[in-house]
């Protein structure tokens, strides 16, 4: 007769072991969803503001939908430093963001 074996005897790893710990600067849940719907909600604006252009008629507010685009860039730079856990090696990435907003306050 063949006895009953455990998950440890088996190599089964039991619920405390996939226990993943993050660093005290990691971003909760709650502002992960808030930074990625912020990206969302900014692509989606500049695909509307271009679809407004083509089928207005007035082809300048495409001009709009490409000035949003070093903001997006800026957020994508700042989700990735979240996701690196801020890590210093990626500081770099915070560098570009700022030449991108002073050319906008210096244009408006």
């Amino acid at each position: 007769m063949v006895g009953s074996a455990s998950g440890s005897e088996l190599g089964l790893m039991d619920s405390s072991s996939f226990q993943f710990n993050e660093p005290s600067n990691a971003l909760s849940l709650h502002t992960w969803a808030s930074h990625v719907s912020t990206v969302v909600e900014w692509v989606t604006a500049m695909a509307l503001v271009w679809q407004y252009g083509e089928k207005s008629g007035y082809e300048s507010w495409k001009g709009l939908s490409w000035g949003m685009v070093p903001l997006l860039g800026g957020a994508l730079c700042a989700c990735t430093w979240h996701f690196f856990y801020n890590s210093e090696s990626l500081e770099v990435t915070l560098m570009v963001r700022i030449p991108g907003r002073e050319m906008i306050v210096d244009l408006s």
